[in-house]
């Protein structure tokens, strides 16, 4: 909280009164433990739990403190907050299709590699200021600005990869026109990659980052994979558990999607906006 002043940024806790503080991140940890319990007897569970509770405790806490200590920083919070709850969520469900658990979680790091990395460019100088050992101040603004770029780039071609992944187990489930549906999300994808490739080479920043820009690179980085994707996912499995209604109607709510001028600003209604103003 204290760090988060300095750099004028908001915490979860500023409004909470002092002394209730504790009692959330107590209720918090509890919370955990229950979720936890159904799937206590898969040792697998077991040590992505410990290893989660351990990183995401001592990311913050003194006197371990990963968060300044350089490249445990961004190792630590990529793998408590992306890596191992993917991997709790594989060992509960006993997933272990090899080629798609490493797919699905190469994408899964490199969206945390550019998401904080970017975090932390941002942070620079008062990260420098407050003395804060994070990764890019340890490897150096520039070298990090070309692993943030990489990491995009790479990003989004894995994430075409899982693309095929999915097209290929939905086959197996599905034929005739769901087959073609999902085709045309592939190439409706892969256009949106060349578009924004094109713009790259016509010297656009790629970074999706940028706080109310509208942009193919926050479309294909944030809109498509957590919003779009995961909606159609829900609406085709629907055929075998209509349970995932209910995840369906989360996410919209989640994403305030059931607010016109949430859609009404979407990247796909902003670009039609913009080649009909052209016309």
């Amino acid at each position: 909280m204290k760090l988060d002043r300095i750099h004028r940024k908001s915490n979860v806790f500023n409004d909470i009164l002092s002394s209730h503080r504790k009692y959330y991140v107590i209720t918090a940890f509890i919370l955990s433990i229950l979720f936890a319990v159904p799937f206590l007897h898969n040792p697998h569970f077991i040590i992505f739990w410990v290893m989660w509770v351990f990183l995401s405790t001592f990311y913050s806490l003194k006197p371990i403190r990963l968060k300044t200590k350089g490249y445990f920083n961004i190792l630590t919070i990529v793998l408590a907050q992306r890596i191992l709850p993917i991997l709790l969520l594989f060992s509960a469900f006993s997933f272990w299709i090899l080629p798609d658990t490493i797919i699905i979680l190469f994408y899964v790091l490199l969206r945390g590699l550019s998401s904080d990395i970017n975090h932390q460019l941002v942070d620079y100088q008062l990260d420098n200021t407050t003395g804060t050992m994070t990764f890019v101040q340890k490897l150096g603004f520039q070298k990090s600005q070309k692993i943030f770029t990489m990491s995009l780039e790479v990003e989004k071609l894995i994430l075409f990869l899982l693309l095929i992944v999915l097209t290929v187990q939905l086959n197996n489930l599905y034929s005739g026109c769901i087959i073609w549906i999902i085709a045309t999300i592939m190439v409706f994808y892969w256009l949106s990659y060349f578009y924004g490739f094109y713009l790259v080479l016509n010297g656009q920043r790629r970074n999706p980052f940028q706080e109310n820009d509208k942009n193919i690179f926050q479309f294909l980085h944030h809109a498509f994979p957590s919003v779009l994707l995961p909606l159609i996912l829900c609406t085709l499995m629907l055929k075998f558990n209509f349970s995932y209604f209910l995840l369906f109607i989360i996410i919209i709510i989640n994403k305030r999607l059931y607010k016109p001028k949430i859609l009404s600003n979407s990247y796909p209604l902003f670009l039609l906006k913009k080649l009909k103003t052209k016309i």
